[in-house]
């Protein structure tokens, strides 16, 4: 996916997954939420998904995790 390569899945739910992953290059790590591609091509599915990543970058809190990027894969899904 990108720059980095999927190593585990860390859990699943109703609407995504969350993978391991590891940059290729730099060798960070980091966890990647993708959603299930049912909902995919679902416009208002995509817009929430996507205002979760803006909101949760925005609160910018020490117990929360960092969004460092969000996007749509080369295949149509949605992943941040």
């Amino acid at each position: 996916m990108g720059n980095y390569v999927i190593t585990s899945l860390l859990g699943e739910g109703g609407m995504g997954a969350v993978f391991g992953a590891q940059h290729r290059f730099l060798g960070d790590r980091v966890a990647i939420k993708v959603l299930h591609g049912t909902f995919a091509h679902n416009k208002s599915i995509t817009e929430r998904f996507f205002q979760e990543a803006k909101a949760t970058r925005e609160i910018g809190h020490p117990n929360i995790v960092g969004i460092r990027d969000f996007g749509q894969a080369d295949d149509g899904g949605s992943t941040s």
